[in-house]
């Protein structure tokens, strides 16, 4: 009887140790556990406030590109997430020719970040008198723009006449030599081309308020509303004339301008094609908007002689036989008016 008390007692003592160490155990597991949820909860937080601060970069960049922000520095902040993101756009040109540095700032619950960028300023394209992607002709003629629009042509540029006065940058994809006259802005030289949105040629056939599936010619230009649409199917010919209004002229086939267009007072004038745009030499001024694009970037704005071109210029190819002579007007040609005109990319 007593050995069988004394086994039964061994028996408690093993149960009860067994009980405290699967307590130990268990007590230990739970504190792995919430230790490893710490962990990951920290990661994903480092991980969510990274992803914030990109965001807020990007974000940065969006509004110098598509919003025109052009004061530096810039600062502006944005709720996101949960997290407040606070964002500073610094001019980067002493480091790196026509560059700005973005850095956002994120406090998400307390964890903090920041990350900096430098971007290469962006160049929207009617922020340009003249923007193509392939150019036939000669540039050692007067360039004039009175204000602070760009210029991009490609390949080597060489300018050395004296009545060349330019008041804004000049980027070329090439090299760029200025040997008589002057350029007020910068020289970007190996520059990368532009990419030309598409213009939404059966979009804008939609909306128009008048369609000709075949060609037709226009002197005089009468726009009721403004941002209307004129849709031509075949080829447009402007033979000159006054312009009243702000609208928009889409030629699918082409466009030939044998007279002069300069629209006084808020009047605009914007001219889209696929194919070729041709300035003849009876043209000697031209105010407003001229983009030329194609799918297989094939369409060409042809100037014939000299002609006068107050506003922006935009093409797959330009064939210049005359002096190249844009002009430019900021407080007309802005982003609100080229969304008024339903410009490709605004």
């Amino acid at each position: 009887m007593k050995h069988l008390r004394e086994n039964r007692g061994a028996a408690y003592i093993v149960v009860l140790v067994a009980v405290m160490t699967g307590l130990i155990l268990g007590v230990a597991a739970m504190d792995v556990a919430t230790f490893g949820s710490r962990v990951e909860s920290s990661r994903q937080t480092s991980e969510r406030v990274r992803l914030l601060a990109e965001t807020g970069v990007r974000y940065g960049y969006w509004l110098i590109k598509w919003n025109n922000v052009t004061a530096r520095p810039y600062t502006t902040s944005l709720t996101f997430g949960g997290a407040t993101i606070d964002i500073a756009v610094y001019d980067n040109s002493v480091n790196l020719a026509v560059s700005d540095r973005i850095v956002a700032s994120v406090n998400y619950r307390g964890a903090r970040a920041s990350l900096s960028r430098v971007v290469s300023r962006p160049r929207a394209l009617f922020d340009n008198a003249v923007a193509v992607n392939s150019y036939t002709g000669t540039v050692s003629v007067p360039i004039i723009s009175t204000d602070q629009a760009d210029i991009f042509l490609p390949g080597n540029i060489t300018i050395n006449n004296s009545a060349t006065n330019l008041s804004g940058d000049l980027y070329a994809t090439g090299s760029i030599w200025v040997s008589s006259g002057t350029v007020n802005g910068g020289l970007i030289r190996n520059s990368s081309g532009f990419s030309f949105p598409l213009i939404d040629t059966a979009g804008l056939m939609l909306q128009a308020r008048t369609v000709y599936l075949v060609n037709k010619t226009f002197s005089n230009i009468n726009f009721p509303s403004d941002g209307d649409v004129i849709y031509v199917g075949g080829t447009l010919t402007l033979t000159g004339g006054t312009v009243s209004g702000k609208g928009t002229i889409v030629a699918v086939s082409g466009i030939n301008i044998t007279g002069n267009y300069d629209p006084g007072g808020d009047s605009m004038l914007a001219l889209l094609t696929t194919g070729t745009a041709t300035l003849q030499n009876t043209c000697s001024k031209f105010t407003g908007i001229l983009y030329a694009h194609a799918l297989l970037n094939n369409a060409s704005i042809n100037l014939m002689t000299s002609t006068q071109l107050k506003g922006p210029i935009i093409g797959d190819t330009i064939y210049c036989w005359g002096s190249l002579l844009p002009d430019y007007d900021s407080a007309k040609f802005n982003p609100a008016n080229f969304r008024l005109l339903h410009i490709p990319g605004y």
